[in-house]
């Protein structure tokens, strides 16, 4: 597993990347053939922790806005990686100020998600097909990730003209508040769906029973898909015993059906400063 942290500017300038490998140590082979001044460290998840949060924002945020007159302002999501001491004590020496972006509106609010990575991504995956007709599928291990995304960067994936518009698509620069429209806040559209059971497919009876219209949520309607699954395989008590094994994970496997339960923690963070006419965007 890899983590890429990606800084840009509102006026296009991208910072070194920032790569986390999973793994106890960090060898030398992993950090060779990478982009230019990347910075390579490693956490025991692969993802980003305290730690590297500290050590990116110190090693590369600080030193690049350095030669910045005047406050600098830092915004990010609320992820446990981001609340520590160490980084307040770095931001008011270096008159950083630190702001927490609402929940759940990277989507609107992110420039790099909303103008950056989906060409990002079709850059990665025509570096994928490449190395996997030369290699013939061979896996890509550290060792080869670094050179990989060195070609998607100078593939001209990471644009200028792309970091700029997607500053102005989300209103933060040039500050535009009507870019934030009504329909990119609205919650999702409720599913008004007639549903009609009867009695006999459960039971030996002649006596129907029909339900009314009710109004469910597309979340809603999964979970009711799910759990109408479920009950479909689900033993009868005499059978129960040896029919579902698994352990507290999130993982069951039945006779009929395996379902695996997981869960993600969010990995774009957002974060953009300002210091008079100059706004830098980060995510990973």
């Amino acid at each position: 597993m890899y983590t890429v942290q990606v800084c840009c500017s509102a006026n296009g300038d991208f910072l070194p990347t920032y790569i986390v490998f999973k793994g106890k140590h960090l060898y030398d082979t992993w950090c060779k053939g990478g982009p230019e001044d990347t910075v390579y460290t490693r956490s025991d998840s692969g993802s980003m922790e305290s730690a590297q949060f500290v050590e990116w924002f110190a090693q590369l945020l600080v030193p690049a806005t350095s030669h910045l007159a005047g406050g600098k302002l830092l915004i990010f999501d609320g992820h446990n990686s981001h609340l520590s001491t160490k980084v307040v004590d770095i931001a008011v020496q270096n008159n950083i100020e630190l702001l927490c972006l609402p929940a759940h509106t990277s989507s609107i609010l992110q420039p790099l998600d909303v103008g950056v990575f989906k060409g990002v991504k079709g850059a990665w995956r025509k570096c994928l097909r490449v190395c996997y007709e030369q290699t013939r599928y061979c896996n890509v291990d550290k060792r080869a990730f670094p050179s990989l995304l060195k070609q998607v960067i100078e593939s001209g994936a990471f644009s200028r003209a792309n970091a700029v518009s997607a500053f102005e698509t989300c209103g933060i620069y040039p500050l535009n508040r009507a870019k934030i429209t009504a329909d990119k806040l609205s919650a999702s559209t409720p599913l008004v769906t007639e549903m009609t059971a009867s009695s006999d497919t459960v039971q030996a009876s002649t006596q129907a029973v029909s339900s009314t219209a009710t109004v469910i949520s597309p979340r809603k309607g999964i979970e009711v898909a799910l759990l109408t699954h479920l009950r479909q395989v689900t033993p009868t008590t005499s059978d129960a015993r040896g029919f579902f094994t698994g352990k507290k994970t999130g993982c069951f496997t039945s006779k009929k059906t395996t379902l695996f339960f997981t869960g993600f923690l969010p990995v774009n963070l957002p974060v953009f400063f300002t210091g008079k006419n100059t706004l830098y965007f980060t995510s990973f």
